[in-house]
């Protein structure tokens, strides 16, 4: 769902296709994995303030901040981390190497087995390519994303429920 739903959602819609479209087409052969990070801490599911903040500095944004709870980001090779632009309001979606200087990663197992991050940005420097989508596009394109994935894990759990009720029928 991290990868291919949530991710593949924005860079498949994305209005920067050059920096998505290689993405995605790395993605779509299984040569890469994604997560978005959007949660914050404290934030509790408000996808309309991003804490981290994103400053221009000559042709690169600066990122700054912490997101929580980031779904699959020990295993991603990149992210989408969401962001305020600086002295701006609005959100801003950034696609991020995992292994760039200045992002440090809190893994942790969750309950289902899967595994999850927070993850601090000091000083992420990376280049205005890698900015997907800025203002009111990218906070519906993140709302999108974020229904779509809704639905997946739905349906997820529903044929589980399903199976579970087999096994049980039986």
């Amino acid at each position: 769902v991290s990868t291919a739903v949530l991710c593949g959602h924005i860079l498949g819609r994305c209005s920067r296709a050059s920096v998505g479209g290689v993405t995605l087409g790395a993605m779509v052969e299984g040569r890469t994995r994604l997560a978005l990070a959007h949660g914050e801490p404290g934030g509790r599911y408000d996808a309309n303030l991003p804490g981290v903040v994103a400053t221009r500095r000559g042709e690169d944004f600066l990122l700054q901040g912490t997101k929580s709870g980031v779904l699959d980001a020990p295993t991603a090779d990149r992210l989408i981390v969401s962001a305020q632009p600086g002295g701006e309001d609005g959100l801003a979606l950034f696609l991020v190497d995992a292994d760039i200087p200045g992002l440090r990663m809190n893994a942790y197992p969750l309950v289902d087995g899967t595994r999850a991050a927070d993850i601090v940005l000091d000083g992420v420097r990376v280049p205005a390519a890698c900015l997907l989508a800025g203002g009111a596009a990218a906070r519906d394109l993140l709302h999108e994303a974020l229904d779509r994935a809704t639905l997946a894990r739905v349906a997820m759990a529903l044929g589980a429920m399903e199976s579970v009720l087999q096994l049980t029928a039986d």
